[in-house]
Formats: structure tokens, C-alpha cells, sequence
């Protein structure tokens, strides 16, 4: 996942690049002032998102498969 956000990054503009990175320093900041300055609390909370994120997204392409197979035989 790490190499596809770097690739991504390095195909944008700089300015574009440097404004992304720039935000994410921000959001960085206030997460890590959140937990006051405890890293360890911080980054298990981001897994904790992620992990969240992950099975929705799961279930949203779930979801898209199934109407998918469902229009397939109204398209054909």
C-alpha cells in the first residue's frame, strides 16, 4: 500500500505534491497533540480507522459485485 501512495505522489506536480504533504504533516501534528505527543496511542487508533475502513470498503465492493451480477443478464 506504502509503494502505491509513494508512486502516486511522485506522478503528481510538485506544487500539488508538496500541498498533499503539507496537509498530511498538519493532520499528523494534531493527531499526535490529541494523544499528547503519545505516538504509540496515536498510531494504534489510525489502525483501528483504517481497519474500520477497510471492511467498509469490503462491503461497498461486495454490494457494487452483487448489483453488478444482477444487472449482467438486463444488459445482455
Amino acid at each position: 500500500m506504502r509503494c502505491c501512495f509513494c508512486l502516486g505522489v511522485a506522478r503528481m506536480s510538485r506544487p500539488s505534491a508538496s500541498t498533499m504533504m503539507n496537509e498530511y504533516e498538519d493532520a499528523v501534528d494534531e493527531i499526535v497533540a490529541a494523544y499528547r505527543g503519545d505516538l504509540r496511542s496515536a498510531i494504534k487508533v489510525l489502525m483501528l480507522i483504517n481497519e474500520q475502513l477497510e471492511r467498509k470498503l469490503q462491503r461497498l465492493s461486495a454490494a457494487m459485485e452483487s448489483a453488478d451480477d444482477q444487472l449482467q443478464p438486463v444488459l445482455h
